[in-house]
């Protein structure tokens, strides 16, 4: 267990869930919601986390499990430690099914990208090179190189005009369809922000279009993304 709320001490995130044991485990065998009325008299699961849940006087609990193409991602859990108020599960449930929806997207976006990038490994240089000279061309203190350097990469950044979008370019912009930021499509890229603004800008340069939104719109019905 590695995030708690409500918790009086730290003892629930020494719980390391494994199949069959506890509630957990059980929904984990299950691949279904679990819950149990009264805890400490329960004799449908194993008590081998007494310790932990009763130290907080937790009495009814319930956990939702995230299942990503029948595959455990995590465990999601509400307790109530008074045993005359209902422990609804619904919203919990709710919240499981809506993180493995994005955990599904996110795997197809990183398995598109991965098949992708193998397939264009052997024809383009890597992204780090570019990103190198980048750099480069903004510290330099030789003006003639660094003009040099900033004319191969407005290259390599319009370099899918002929064809559209470069594989780069689909990578931004998948992941703009996934509604990311700026900042999380560099970090998931290995790029600076700055340097997907650029990119983004290409775009829709390439494409005739306004805004992000408008390039994803533009891209799909051209068969480019």
């Amino acid at each position: 267990m590695t995030v708690t709320v409500g918790a009086r001490t730290k003892e629930l995130e020494s719980i390391v869930v494994r199949r069959s044991l506890g509630l957990g485990g059980a929904a984990w065998d299950a691949q279904k919601p679990l819950g149990v009325a009264d805890y400490r008299s329960a004799d449908t699961i194993s008590h081998d986390f007494d310790a932990q849940i009763l130290g907080e006087d937790i009495a009814r609990l319930t956990v939702a499990p995230i299942i990503v193409d029948r595959r455990l991602r995590g465990l999601l859990y509400a307790g109530e430690r008074d045993p005359a108020r209902s422990l609804h599960s619904e919203p919990l449930i709710a919240i499981a099914k809506d993180i493995a929806e994005e955990l599904r997207i996110r795997d197809i976006v990183d398995e598109r990208l991965k098949v992708r990038h193998n397939a264009t490994a052997r024809r383009e240089p890597p992204e780090e090179l570019w990103q190198s000279l980048s750099r480069i061309a903004d510290t330099t203190s030789d003006e003639g190189a660094a003009r040099e350097l900033r004319t191969l990469f407005h290259a390599h950044l319009h370099s899918g005009e002929n064809g559209l979008l470069t594989s780069r370019q689909r990578d931004v912009l998948d992941l703009v369809a996934l509604g990311l930021t700026n900042d999380d499509i560099g970090a998931r890229l290995g790029l600076s922000p700055l340097t997907v603004k650029s990119y983004l800008r290409t775009v829709m340069a390439n494409l005739g279009v306004g805004n992000r939104l408008q390039a994803v719109l533009e891209a799909r019905r051209r068969g480019a993304l």
